[in-house]
């Protein structure tokens, strides 16, 4: 009885350690909205939140059993939460990457948002964490449609 209890529970802890997030901290920011039908530019200069005495932005992501990605970001203390389930758009992406010469990775959600990564993927970024702080050009990219704003960080 006693095994059967530690084995349940070890099997227990496995599961949830393996269905961990992993938290990745975002240094700068740029945002752009939809005025008028028509998005504005992006701006040249990032908000860099050490320099502006803020504190830095996070997000976090888990992958489900399905192959779905779960993206939770949170903006100055919780100010902007932003939770996504993603799922990879590989023909998006093989478009992007033809577009933009670089390597990309996009993921949809169910209203249509996306989220566009360079050089990196959100399958690397579990399986790796490390490769977030490792990786010098790297960068998030959310495309709010639903509230006609976008986000890219670094």
């Amino acid at each position: 009885m006693n095994k059967t209890v530690f084995f349940l529970i070890a099997v227990l802890i496995t599961t949830c350690i393996n269905a961990q997030s992993t938290k990745f901290t975002l240094k700068k920011q740029k945002d752009i909205d939809k005025i008028d039908g028509a998005w504005e530019s992006w701006p040249d200069e990032y908000i860099v939140y050490k320099e502006v005495g803020k504190p830095e932005p996070y997000f976090m992501v888990t992958k489900g059993d399905d192959g779905s990605y779960f993206l939770d970001i949170l903006v100055g203390n919780n100010v902007l939460q932003i939770s996504m389930l993603l799922v990879y758009d590989e023909e998006l992406t093989i478009t992007k990457m033809k577009e933009w010469d670089d390597s990309v990775y996009c993921y949809r959600d169910s209203e249509g948002d996306m989220v566009f990564l360079t050089n990196i993927s959100l399958e690397h970024l579990v399986k790796y964490p490390s490769l977030w702080t490792d990786l010098t050009d790297r960068s998030l990219t959310i495309w709010l449609f639903s509230v006609e704003r976008a986000l890219f960080f670094k």
